[in-house]
């Protein structure tokens, strides 16, 4: 597998994601109409979802971040990210499986920085 570099944005410890977690559950149950067990669960995938901007995961042009094969003319790559975060370079096909495995840490680090988040029902997509 390629060597890629991890982007810490912001160094959050755990009352900040629990003021974040409570903050996102509160407009999802009071804004948003759910009840309090769908706020939550929305509430832990924007914590995800905000895990995942604040680690970036990048790596250089010219291989898959995923499965390590270089670029070639059959095989092109695509970058995924932002001109700010840097990019992670994919071939669409092995996206899916890029994702899988960064929602998997994106969990295991959440769940290990706070016990708020151990009990959470999530689905590994």
């Amino acid at each position: 597998m390629a060597l890629s570099v991890v982007l810490a944005v912001a160094v959050w410890d755990a009352a900040d994601w629990r003021a974040y977690r409570d903050e996102r559950a509160g407009v999802a149950e009071f804004d948003g109409g759910l009840n309090r067990h769908e706020a939550e669960a929305r509430a832990f995938e924007c914590c995800l979802s905000e895990w995942l901007c604040q680690n970036f995961q990048t790596n250089e042009p010219g291989h898959c971040s995923e499965c390590g094969v270089v670029e070639s003319d059959s095989d092109r790559l695509l970058p995924y990210g932002d001109a700010i975060n840097g990019h992670t370079w994919l071939h669409s096909e092995c996206w899916p499986a890029w994702y899988a495995h960064r929602r998997h840490a994106a969990i295991a680090a959440l769940k290990a920085v706070d016990d708020l988040f151990k009990d959470e029902g999530v689905v590994l997509r």
